[in-house]
């Protein structure tokens, strides 16, 4: 069985996009436990986490930003052998001091854990002040 996800947007008041019936994906805003990833927390204000995110997206490579506001970025990544596209989104949500993030596969049903690898890389890189 193959889904094709579309490119993702931002929901309602910034959130993220809801994630597809398909087990490709991971977000911190999930209510399935197999596909949750903890949130993560700001690094210094608003401008300074924003500056560390798009810095670890760069670190990590073989992404682009397509859209940048204030508290959210949407980033897709392409695979190196079968150049997949995956969606990448994180949303600065102040209020809580966290960062909540999202990643999806645009195509295919499994993903064999390649949103959760992704995101265990962000994490550790963002973590770390790249």
């Amino acid at each position: 069985m193959v889904q094709a996800n579309a490119t993702v947007e931002t929901g309602a008041a910034g959130r993220l996009a809801p994630l597809p019936s398909s087990p490709n994906a991971v977000s911190s805003l999930s209510g399935d436990a197999s596909r949750q990833v903890p949130a993560l927390p700001m690094k210094g204000d608003r401008q300074q986490t924003m500056a560390l995110i798009l810095k670890t997206f760069a670190t990590m490579g073989h992404n682009s930003v397509e859209k940048q506001e204030d508290v959210y970025v949407h980033v897709v990544f392409v695979s190196r052998l079968f150049h997949f596209k995956d969606d990448v989104e994180l949303y600065i949500e102040e209020e809580t001091g966290m960062v909540h993030y999202r990643s999806a596969s645009r195509s295919g049903y499994w993903d064999f854990g390649v949103n959760r690898k992704r995101y265990e890389e962000f994490r550790r890189l963002y973590m770390s002040g790249v």
